[in-house]
This record gives structure tokens, C-alpha cells and sequence, in this order.
């Protein structure tokens, strides 16, 4: 089994400067490229697929009328989390939710954000629970979240990126043996046609695997080729999600 997995301390802090602080710098021509930077197709879809996921666990919450549990793979800071539970305006049944990551740095951060908005909003109505283990032990173990589901959700944003088709198709498994009937799992994965691809790899170094929407349902349907298949697609058109939606 071979895999590209990224494990970069700090990689969180990236996300949270493209989601909050586009000007930001130490001189005026600093604070100038990064907001170009924030401005590029690719720092759009990180904005964008955040919002996809928030709508979609919104929708979620709101279509339920009974305990829901949901899962976030490599979870980072939780954006999507850290906005929605501020504006959601009613969680009906308690909500538990799992937050995966391998970076305690970035756990931490999820941690100090959503504490506080859960005690004084959502105080015995939201459980969240901070999972910190490695990717390579989520890769080899197909169990590692069996004692925590059934899941009614669970989402990957920017880790199948990494990952060689074998290993993509063995956790995109992994996810759908670990739903709830009727449960979805949402993964996402950038297309070939990033225009900032260029960019990213000549100027940052940082090198994806890119994928059409055909490859990524081919990986769905290897995974799980009894569940219902399709795809979702973010407002830039660039970072679509597979959805498996479990029978």
C-alpha cells in the first residue's frame, strides 16, 4: 500500500490565513502577495468547499429528528464547525461529533474555537470529541473508528489529494463500512484543470493528485458499489466531493 500523505506541522495555519487573514504581512508589500494569494482559483475552492460541508451538515441537522453522530477526517481547526454552531439557529437532537487529526497543534486550535461556543450555546445538546492519531494508523486500521460509530456523516476535505488510487479506494471503504444506514460519506479531491496548479507546484512545492469527476466516482464505486453515487460540486468548479450514500 503506498500513499503521498502530508505531515506538516502547521499546515492548519494556512487554512485559517485563507479563511480569516487574507492581508496579513509584516510590510505593505508582504500583506500585498498574500492577499493575491488568497485571491487565486485554488484558495476560492478551500473557501468554497468549507461551505459546501457546512451546508451540507446544516441540512443534516435540520432533516433529522433523532441523536446524530458525524465524523471529520484530518479535521484541522474546524472552520466549518467553528461557524456553524455559531449560527445554526436550533439543534433539535444531541449531536456528537468526532474530529480526527493527526496534528496536535491543529487539534488544539479546534479545541480553544469550539469549546467555548458548545458551553454557552449548545451545553448538553453538541459532544464533540478530539480523535488525535496519525494517518498512517488510519490507513492500516479499518476499526479505528468502530468504537465511535455508526456515523450518520462522515467528510474528508484535502486528504484523498495525497493518496495513490489503492489507498483511496481501501479508506473511501473504510468510511462507507463505518455509516449509519442512510448515513453519506463526502470526499473531496481536486480536478486536473486547478488553473493555480502552476503555481503551486513551481512557486510552493506543493504537489497533489488530481482528479477528474470520473475517477473519483470510479474510486466510490470500487469502494462501495452497492451505495448511491454522486457528485457535489463547490462554487469554483475545481474541488469537487464524491458522495456515497449508504442504503
Amino acid at each position: 500500500m503506498k500513499a503521498i500523505v502530508t505531515d506538516r506541522p502547521g499546515d492548519y495555519e494556512v487554512m485559517r490565513f485563507l479563511y480569516d487573514r487574507p492581508f496579513e504581512g509584516q510590510t505593505l508589500f508582504a500583506k500585498a502577495v498574500s492577499l493575491c494569494f488568497s485571491q487565486i482559483r485554488s484558495a476560492y475552492a478551500v473557501r468554497h468547499r468549507k461551505d459546501l460541508v457546512k451546508r451540507e451538515i446544516r441540512k443534516l441537522i435540520e432533516s433529522r429528528r433523532r441523536p446524530l453522530r458525524i465524523l471529520s477526517i484530518a479535521a484541522g481547526a474546524a472552520q466549518e464547525l467553528h461557524e456553524l454552531l455559531q449560527e445554526i439557529p436550533d439543534i433539535p437532537e444531541t449531536l456528537e461529533i468526532v474530529l480526527f487529526e493527526q496534528d496536535k497543534g491543529a487539534l488544539a486550535c479546534a479545541y480553544r474555537r469550539l469549546k467555548p461556543i458548545v458551553d454557552s450555546r449548545w451545553p448538553g445538546r453538541v459532544k464533540l470529541v478530539y480523535l488525535h492519531e496519525s494517518i498512517k494508523r488510519l490507513l492500516r486500521d479499518t476499526q479505528l473508528f468502530t468504537p465511535l460509530g455508526p456515523f450518520d456523516m462522515i467528510y474528508s476535505v484535502g486528504l484523498f489529494d495525497y493518496l495513490r488510487p489503492t489507498t483511496a479506494v481501501q479508506l473511501a471503504r473504510t468510511y462507507e463500512s463505518q455509516l449509519a444506514p442512510g448515513g453519506v460519506a463526502l470526499i473531496a479531491n481536486m480536478v486536473p484543470e486547478n488553473p493555480s496548479r502552476w503555481f503551486m507546484e513551481h512557486h510552493l512545492e506543493w504537489y497533489l493528485i488530481y482528479r477528474s469527476h470520473a475517477e473519483l466516482l470510479e474510486i466510490a464505486a470500487r469502494a462501495a458499489p452497492r451505495a448511491k453515487l454522486q457528485i457535489l460540486e463547490e462554487e469554483s468548479g475545481i474541488n469537487p466531493f464524491v458522495e456515497i450514500a449508504r442504503e
